[in-house]
């Protein structure tokens, strides 16, 4: 039985790697590109964060239901991604009646981001709510909170 020494073993790991890109077909490329730009663009998405949320921001605020002064409106966090507004809704029926619900979403993506509002026809839901310290919506803890303006602060650029 032979053996190889060590210069030789390398040689041939060297080559056989060399052989093995070689092997790679078109289409093998072609799915690698395709996952490096899947790639750049989400990383662009997460740069572009604080502009899709200045987009959210507006259309909220631009809307009848930016008024975060209300004393019946929740912020809710920590929902799952399927979490869909009628099962936010649904959940939350039974501590009042709902006058509004939304999940906020990603301008560019249109996927949740994870919160939410939820808003009651009478304020005292809002402490029935945070009476209860635990919340499990589509076997997520979720984290209810009392809604505040939110803080203008200056832009950094």
């Amino acid at each position: 039985m032979s053996t190889m020494s060590e210069d030789t073993k390398s040689n041939v790991d060297e080559s056989s790697t060399k052989t093995d890109f070689n092997n790679n077909t078109n289409e093998q490329i072609e799915k690698l590109s395709e996952n490096l730009k899947e790639n750049l663009n989400l990383n662009n998405v997460e740069n572009n964060d604080n502009e899709s949320d200045e987009i959210l921001d507006e259309e909220f605020k631009s809307s009848d239901h930016g008024q975060m002064n209300d004393p019946g409106k929740m912020f809710i966090g920590g929902l799952s991604g399927q979490t869909s507004p009628d099962n936010l809704k649904r959940y939350f029926e039974q501590f009042g009646e709902i006058t509004e619900c939304m999940i906020m979403k990603d301008a560019i993506t249109k996927r949740s981001r994870g919160f939410g509002f939820i808003t009651f026809a009478d304020a005292t839901s809002v402490d029935k709510v945070l009476e209860l310290q635990k919340h499990v919506l589509d076997e997520k803890q979720i984290d209810p909170k009392r809604a505040f303006p939110r803080q203008k602060h200056p832009k950094v650029s």
